[in-house]
């Protein structure tokens, strides 16, 4: 990390400092590199015009709020990793504005003009990116752009980011998830897709048959989840990173019929030490096979330590990447 980012959970803690900011807007969620093309395209702007970068998003997903007969948006970090990663872009400020009625009612100048009294000059948007109320009859882009600049502010925009043959989006790494296409999600992030939480006592039968695992409480309930199965990956904890055997599902050989719990458990390869209450990062490189349910613990065990030397092969040939 370059530099402190300043982070502000409210407007009304983001003080005009006489330094002129370009701001860009947007949810950023998983935070993949089309959103780090626009940041980067913020910051370059910021640069041109002497000022500062600020990105601005939301506690929340907005249909979260506005459409709670909707089952809850399935989102592809945390709060805490968003955070993290946008600070490691070198941003100078982020506003996490909590997600309101009285926010969602706001038109775009309404949203706006804080931030102008704040020393926001400038914005550069996403090529389809409109904030604020929604106007009937809708605006066109150049329409609401023009609305914006009638408030002193220069409006830029990004062009689609695209790999491949389609744009880079939040929703093309969902599917890619929950096709196990992980190489495709991961290059679509710039990063594995991983999981942040913290580790939480479980029921202890993993160290019984030479696999003690660590139970992973994801910090964000509606994560997207990857499917149910055993997983090559990495742990991040603290500053270190492991090679790891993660696994996702109801742990059939040991949990009773008919009781869901699903959980996420992680195996670090040669560590020594306690983890719990301890955060940790998981994070997804390749899927190994699906959930079984075995006849014994000692199938179970003969499996994981297979699945162990598929691990291990792997991590001969690709180097860790947290």
């Amino acid at each position: 990390m370059d530099k402190t980012m300043k982070i502000y959970h409210h407007i009304e803690e983001m003080k005009a400092s006489g330094k002129p900011i370009v701001a860009t807007i947007g949810l950023f969620d998983g935070l993949h590199k089309g959103h780090q093309h626009l940041i980067k395209a913020t910051q370059e702007m910021a640069h041109r015009l002497s000022a500062e970068s600020l990105v601005v998003t939301m506690d929340k997903h907005p249909l979260a709020l506005l459409r709670p007969d909707l089952p809850r948006p399935h989102t592809l970090c945390s709060m805490d990793q968003k955070e993290r990663l946008i600070a490691q872009l070198g941003v100078d400020h982020l506003l996490i504005l909590p997600f309101t009625k009285e926010l969602a009612a706001l038109s775009a100048t309404q949203f706006a003009q804080p931030l102008i009294e704040r020393g926001v000059i400038g914005m550069k948007l996403g090529y389809d990116n409109r904030f604020g109320r929604k106007e009937t009859p809708a605006l066109t882009t150049p329409q609401f752009d023009e609305r914006l600049s009638q408030l002193g502010l220069q409006i830029e925009r990004v062009t689609p980011f695209q790999m491949g043959d389609a744009v880079v989006s939040s929703s093309r790494i969902r599917e890619a998830i929950a096709h196990n296409d992980l190489s495709t999600a991961e290059a679509l992030l710039g990063r594995p897709f991983s999981i942040t939480g913290r580790v939480k006592a479980g029921r202890q039968i993993g160290r019984t048959i030479g696999f003690p695992t660590a139970n992973l409480i994801p910090y964000d309930p509606s994560l997207t989840l990857p499917e149910e199965g055993v997983y090559i990956s990495e742990v991040r904890h603290g500053d270190r990173i492991y090679p790891a055997m993660s696994y996702y599902g109801s742990t059939p050989t040991i949990t009773p019929e008919g009781i869901p719990l699903n959980r996420i458990e992680a195996y670090l390869l040669d560590f020594q030490g306690d983890l719990y209450d301890k955060e940790i990062e998981v994070a997804f490189r390749a899927f190994i096979r699906a959930d079984q349910k075995f006849a014994s613990l000692q199938e179970l065990q003969a499996q994981l330590q297979k699945d162990l030397t598929t691990t291990r092969t792997f991590f001969t040939h690709h180097p860790l990447t947290l």
